[in-house]
């Protein structure tokens, strides 16, 4: 995870992999615990999950919606810790 995150070409200068593991791993777990949240929820609604909904299935469309919270516009500050 360390290596992959310095490679990451966010701004002029990458991030360093070291410094925010720990942000970067809590990040992944709180990830996995919505996906474990999601896939309850889906078993406990008798969800079809090879149903598609517009071409996409559930499972997909779960991981669509965590990518596009990436695609939003944000405060240079929430962008770039440290920023003032």
């Amino acid at each position: 995870m360390v290596s992959s995150t310095t490679l990451l070409k966010l701004s002029r200068r990458p991030p360093h992999g070291k410094l925010t593991l720990g942000e970067n791993l809590a990040d992944l777990g709180g990830l996995w615990l919505a996906w474990l949240a999601w896939l309850d929820k889906a078993e406990a609604a008798h969800l079809d999950m090879n149903a598609k909904t517009d071409g996409y299935t559930p499972d997909q469309r779960f991981w669509i919606a965590y990518a596009q919270q990436w695609c939003t516009r944000r405060a240079r500050a929430v962008a770039q810790p440290g920023a003032r």
